[in-house]
């Protein structure tokens, strides 16, 4: 814990010293001061390799060299299409080559780079193709709260040679375009785009009516898969798994039993298909978050041990900032483990046993502890990004997240998996 701890401070060292460079080089020598104190020399290198890191990671924002307005590319389409309000498709294009028209050689700058690009035109995930693009007047969004402010943005003006050059990446993405162009086509839009945003994560489609009822009732985090999902989604599928496994012929649990108990053996089969459902979803940084959590305490069932939550949720911020440094910094990321955070601390690690009321009073306890404390615990930073906080989203919590857990998740789920392989959504009504 105190290895992934130090690390993380490390990060947040160095993108705090360019907003607060006195207060964060006098945090640092209190930091490095304490800790040689206390004679934990390692911990000063891997908080100093934290640093070090995030500096070498790190990439300054600078406005990319003027380039002609209109150039030829060729590039593969990794992520499905998406259509906009004006009817128009938005795709990212990952760059292979790019050549300015006559000026002979690739922009530094855009080679081997992604750009936004829109269309009247909708490419499968995996196509390869030939393009001639114009780019927009702004080719960055300087609009505050942009998710992606440094993207490129650019429309196309004409299409040559195209081709298949399929990767995992793109075959996933397609399979979650298959199930988005299903629901457009045969749901009514409210409830189509609420499949969409519990399944593969496309929010899109959500009427604004619906998405302000959320907001409104504190719900908001139900439209994004993240922790809430894949937690009462793994406690469903474990629960089903282990009881299959307790209900199969004596003899052929006895041969399993030899090897697993019950609740190892559900453990296994629980984690290829939490995997699924990330991929499915579009791994998101909270669903990565949650995977690598619900993944670290299944292995703890498998080889016997669990328990160890805060290691879990530290580890998993530790493999994400590898991933992309400065996510530490994204709304998503901050609220995502907050939230556990705070639950992690309010629920106790093991039960009282002379605790009145029986299973039930604690379970009811537990959920009224998980909801309160991760809505008080996520509410500055609610207030700060986006200006509103719900009096009455731990109660809302209560009753709907259960719904979409046990009900609605495993529903929409299971019915795209099995669209994936006979062509239908067998749970439509």
């Amino acid at each position: 814990m105190q290895f992934f701890l130090s690390f993380l401070a490390g990060v947040i060292l160095f993108y705090s010293f360019q907003y607060f460079p006195f207060s964060t080089v006098f945090v640092g020598i209190l930091s490095f001061s304490f800790l040689s104190s206390r004679k934990r020399y390692v911990l000063i290198l891997i908080l100093a390799a934290g640093t070090a890191f995030a500096f070498l990671r790190y990439e300054s924002p600078v406005e990319p060299p003027h380039i002609r307005n209109e150039v030829a590319v060729k590039g593969i389409f990794e992520s499905y299409p998406v259509k906009t309000a004006s009817g128009t498709f938005k795709q990212t294009l990952t760059t292979e080559s790019v050549v300015g028209a006559g000026a002979g050689e690739s922009p530094p700058d855009f080679y081997g780079g992604d750009i936004v690009l829109f269309s009247d035109k909708a490419f499968d995930p995996g196509t390869e193709c030939e393009l001639g693009i114009k780019f927009m007047r702004s080719r960055k969004g300087l609009n505050p709260g942009e998710n992606d402010p440094d993207a490129i943005r650019a429309s196309l003006i004409d299409t040559g040679t195209c081709g298949q050059k399929p990767s995992l990446h793109s075959r996933i993405e397609g399979y979650r375009y298959r199930i988005d162009k299903y629901i457009e086509d045969n749901f009514k839009e409210e409830p189509g785009g609420l499949v969409e945003s519990i399944t593969t994560g496309k929010t899109a489609n959500i009427d604004v009516k619906l998405r302000n009822a959320f907001n409104v009732t504190g719900l908001t985090h139900i439209l994004s898969i993240s922790g809430s999902h894949f937690g009462l989604f793994s406690v469903l599928l474990f629960g089903i798994f282990r009881f299959i496994i307790r209900t199969l012929p004596y003899r052929t649990l006895q041969r399993i039993t030899i090897y697993l108990t019950p609740s190892q053996a559900a453990a296994m089969l629980c984690l290829p298909v939490m995997l699924a459902y990330l991929g499915l979803s579009g791994a998101s940084i909270p669903a990565i978050r949650s995977f690598i959590m619900i993944g670290l305490f299944l292995l703890g069932l498998v080889i016997g041990r669990k328990g160890y939550w805060l290691n879990s949720l530290l580890f998993a911020a530790f493999i994400l900032v590898l991933w992309e440094p400065q996510a530490i910094f994204n709304p998503s990321f901050q609220l995502s483990f907050l939230a556990v955070l705070f639950i992690g601390f309010a629920i106790p690690d093991r039960e009282d046993g002379k605790a009145g009321g029986g299973k039930a009073f604690r379970y009811a306890k537990n959920a009224m502890l998980m909801t309160l404390s991760a809505s008080i615990g996520t509410a500055p930073l609610v207030a700060y990004y986006f200006h509103y906080f719900s009096v009455i989203s731990p109660i809302s919590n209560l009753f709907i997240a259960p719904l979409i857990g046990f009900t609605l998740i495993p529903l929409s789920v299971a019915s795209c998996f099995l669209f994936l392989i006979t062509g239908r959504l067998i749970f439509t009504p």
